[in-house]
């Protein structure tokens, strides 16, 4: 989507204009998309797919952030790659590389979140 419609990624996913909040309609369709993110990564560390951890909110938000470097770096700097060129030479090993750092193998107590500070 985001490789065929470049514009409407602008418009829909990054601040193009300063000050601008949609209003509860327009913005509910995003909220929909967030509940069911959110309920995904639920349901796959509810059944052993993912570890818990993936699932909080900080375990979404670096998918999220994974997921959209990826595609920002094609926007960025290979705006024309053909379909055989696409990103999913990237995207492909960066979400198998989230997977792997939330293995459901990883024990229970195990949280990528740290919480103390480093120095």
């Amino acid at each position: 989507f985001g490789a065929d419609q470049p514009a409407l990624v602008q418009l829909l996913f990054r601040p193009v204009v300063p000050g601008f909040h949609p209003s509860e309609r327009a913005y509910a369709p995003s909220l929909e998309v967030q509940r069911r993110v959110i309920e995904a990564f639920k349901i796959a560390a509810d059944s052993g797919e993912l570890h818990a951890a993936a699932a909080t909110e900080q375990g979404i938000r670096l998918f999220i952030a994974i997921v959209a470097g990826v595609g920002n770096e094609r926007a960025a700097n290979q705006p024309n790659l053909t379909d055989e060129e696409d990103l999913h030479n990237l995207l492909d090993p960066a979400l198998d590389m989230y997977a792997a750092y939330f293995s459901p193998t990883q024990p229970d107590d195990w949280t990528p979140w740290s919480t103390q500070p480093t120095t």
